[in-house]
């Protein structure tokens, strides 16, 4: 899912389990600085995007097969929301998720832990 304009709670508490249930793994890329998600928080009620999701990482009870990687480091044009499709390394981390179906650790996406979830980040 490429900068998803569904408002977290609900993905949280309805659709992660839906699509995790149809899918070996599911990501999201997701950036705090797509400015055409933060203007629809702005239209829906001031409800956080999942695509601007990133850190801190959170839970999604029931679900551990959903990887959230904030891209909010690749630079792209003004509004930020074309850089899943302008960006080689987001592309080249697609390619790697559909052809091998494995996770952001083994696909080289850069990690850390806090507070003992994963968060995943693109370095430019």
């Amino acid at each position: 899912m490429a900068a998803p304009d569904i408002d977290t709670g609900s993905f949280k508490a309805v659709s992660a389990k839906a699509i995790a249930s149809r899918c070996q793994r599911v990501t999201v890329y997701a950036a705090k600085n797509d400015w055409a998600l933060v203007i629809s928080q702005q239209f829906m009620n001031h409800d956080f995007r999942l695509g601007e999701a990133g850190k801190p990482p959170f839970a999604i009870n029931g679900v551990n097969t959903v990887d959230i990687i904030d891209a909010q480091s690749v630079h792209t044009d003004f509004l930020g929301h074309d850089r899943f499709a302008q960006s080689s390394i987001i592309l080249g981390d697609m390619d790697k998720l559909f052809v091998d179906h494995t996770d952001p650790i083994a696909r080289g996406v850069p990690h850390e832990l806090i507070d003992a979830l994963p968060y995943y980040y693109f370095v430019p």
